[in-house]
């Protein structure tokens, strides 16, 4: 009996033990889901995650080589051994953005995240990374501090494209926590589109060593302060051939046939007034859709459409190698033909008045409801009306 007593309570001690062990490897798994979750959260964010500011322009044309040069520096789809950058720079007008946001379409899913930073004042700049920040998950309202959002988002770019160990699960009372970065490296890309004073820009440099970058701007010191020669792409105007062809393309539906000869000389002469420039090729074939007119009859109405219709005399000379002969007037489109209705209506050309004197990057919807858009009006009567504030 005494040895049937003691089988019996070793089996009691054993069957325990078993009882413990598995509620030890549960407990651990419940941990080790929690840390994976905690883990993503603090290393990885909402992934995949792109923030591109408009749709993929169904309208580009052209820009091969561009292309081609960003692939051949940027090396999409593999993790980068260093960080690599790329610097768009030309003309106001040329399509760096274009490009850039081409590129990035392009090749979308090569990457874990594509940020897109407004990068012309620091306010942007700002902006941007909070928004960016909150987009992925990793700020969140109780962070209202810019430099603290800044470095909360270049912290992530830098453990994100740092590859480690595997992370260790620590157990504490109170605190779960993953010890070190995962192993695995983020394919990120920040786009720092408009570029105006690098000095504002350092602040907001990734401390990261992987990863790709691609800067537009008109200022030709920028690409040379942060990208290396090879990596520095001058954005020219279009060819004429490229002008001509882009135009025509615009133009196709307006006209609803082939295009024929008269057809292309014309848009060659368009092209040319304008010095192939993209963007102005790009508003005059919009113009000229809008109002359902030939491209014979634009011209044959706007005969000096380059100086009246965009461009301040001042810009008449072409030169690329300096930017400070970019387009000074990109739009007037008031204007009509002669003895044909406005282009625009009122409330239409207040609300580009609305867009002008505010900021075309970031205005608040909040300011078009009943109330605020009644305020406006006022303030953009008052404006209209008043000389001193004839510049706006």
């Amino acid at each position: 009996m005494e040895q049937e007593a003691s089988v019996a309570c070793e089996h009691a001690k054993e069957t325990k033990r078993e009882v413990q062990h598995q509620e030890l490897l549960q407990r651990l798994s419940t941990i080790d889901r929690f840390g994976q979750e905690l883990q993503d959260t603090m290393f990885f964010g909402k992934l995949p995650f792109q923030n591109l500011p408009t749709i993929q322009n169904q309208s580009f044309y052209g820009r091969d080589l561009e292309l081609q040069r960003l692939v051949q520096h940027l090396h999409p789809g593999n993790i980068p051994k260093k960080l690599l950058i790329a610097s768009l720079y030309g003309l106001g007008g040329g399509g760096k953005t274009q490009i850039a946001l081409e590129y990035a379409y392009k090749f979308v899913s090569s990457y874990d995240a594509i940020l897109w930073v407004t990068a012309e004042s620091s306010l942007k700049l700002a902006d941007s990374f909070k928004s960016i920040g909150q987009q992925i998950g990793i700020v969140d309202d109780s962070n209202q501090n810019t430099d603290q959002v800044r470095e909360l988002l270049k912290d992530w770019l830098f453990k994100t494209s740092k590859r480690g160990p595997s992370p260790r699960v620590c157990l504490s009372i109170k605190l779960i926590y993953v010890s070190e970065p995962p192993n695995r490296v983020v394919r990120w890309l920040i786009i720092y589109d408009n570029i105006q004073d690098c000095k504002i820009l350092e602040q907001y440099w990734p401390r990261a060593t992987k990863g790709a970058i691609i800067m537009t701007s008109r200022n030709p010191g920028v690409a040379r302060h942060f990208a290396n020669v090879p990596a520095r792409i001058e954005v020219l105007p279009f060819s004429l051939h490229d002008g001509e062809s882009f135009l025509l393309s615009l133009l196709q539906d307006n006209e609803n046939r082939n295009s024929s000869e008269e057809d292309r000389e014309t848009a060659s002469k368009i092209s040319q007034a304008v010095g192939n420039l993209p963007l102005a090729l790009s508003l005059v074939g919009s113009y000229i859709s809008s109002t359902g007119m030939s491209s014979r009859r634009f011209l044959d109405t706007n005969r000096h459409f380059e100086r009246n219709f965009l461009f301040n005399e001042a810009t008449r000379l072409w030169d690329t190698q300096s930017y400070q002969n970019s387009i000074n007037t990109t739009w007037i489109i008031n204007t009509s033909p002669p003895g044909s209705k406005p282009v625009l209506d009122n409330d239409t050309l207040s609300l580009i008045q609305m867009l002008v004197f505010l900021d075309g990057d970031g205005v608040p919807l909040s300011l078009f409801s009943a109330k605020e858009r009644d305020d406006m009006s006022v303030l953009l009567k008052s404006i209209n009306h008043d000389p001193k504030n004839s510049h706006y």
